[in-house]
């Protein structure tokens, strides 16, 4: 399967924004899995279902072979993980 690595300028917030800061972050772009966005920061793994190429600027660095049961891989972990995520939040007291 074709991916693609991008490089993403990313902001942390609206003063990075404004005073030119962020960062430049590589992701991995998956076209024929519906533009799924895949990158590794803080040492978590996230992924972007809406990525929107048109929309957000980035420069592609290279194309690259993605295993599809890497792909795979990734969707079921995030499933499993937003699973946990609200597993857990209903053991935790509410916020006053």
């Amino acid at each position: 399967m074709k991916a693609l690595v991008i490089a993403l300028h990313v902001y942390e917030g609206f003063m990075d924004f404004v005073h030119d800061g962020g960062q430049t972050q590589s992701r991995l772009l998956v076209p024929d899995a519906g533009n799924l966005c895949i990158w590794i920061y803080s040492g978590g793994v996230f992924v972007d279902h809406e990525f929107d190429p048109n929309e957000q600027k980035h420069d592609v660095v290279r194309e690259i072979e993605i295993a599809e049961d890497v792909v795979r891989e990734v969707i079921d972990f995030k499933q499993v993980e937003k699973s946990l995520h609200e597993k857990i939040e209903k053991l935790l007291p509410e916020k006053e």
